[in-house]
């Protein structure tokens, strides 16, 4: 494992004990190792385990876990939410609206009457090439 990986672990669940044995160990075998990451384990252990080892869990009350479930009831549900469902189907719609236009936008472009570039460049005569230059400048303007 990486350093950064081992500091990740530290701060997150080395000390609260929440890793498997087989995680717990690699980091051990880490920390044995490495003097910055051992030095980042005691820091946290001594700054944010230690001053809370012995304290007992607070627990809310019945009340106040009622008043907690009443006031998440009463939140509003984020409109976004509510409509999500006819999110998909909307971008669906307008992407096949998009493609429709686009594809008949190209379909009325090949049935239109403009001339294909090789069709201005073999009318005029292949040995006269002032003729062709000015069979090429005209398709272009």
């Amino acid at each position: 494992m990486s350093c950064e990986h081992i500091r990740e672990m530290l701060l997150t669940d080395y000390h609260d004990g929440r890793l498997s044995a087989r995680k717990r160990r690699d980091i051990d075998l880490h920390l044995a190792g490495c003097a910055d990451c051992r030095l980042l384990s005691e820091r946290v252990y001594s700054q944010a385990v230690k001053p809370f080892n012995g304290v007992q869990a607070a627990m809310p009350n019945d009340f106040c876990w009622s008043q907690i479930k009443r006031r998440i009831a009463q939140e509003p549900v984020p409109v976004v939410r509510k409509f999500a469902w006819m999110m998909r189907p909307a971008l669906v719609s307008v992407s096949l609206c998009m493609m429709f236009v686009v594809a008949g936008m190209v379909f009325y472009q090949t049935k239109t009457n403009q001339t294909p570039y090789m069709t201005y460049v073999l009318a005029g005569d292949a040995n006269n090439s002032d003729e062709v230059s000015r069979n090429i400048e005209e398709y272009f303007l």
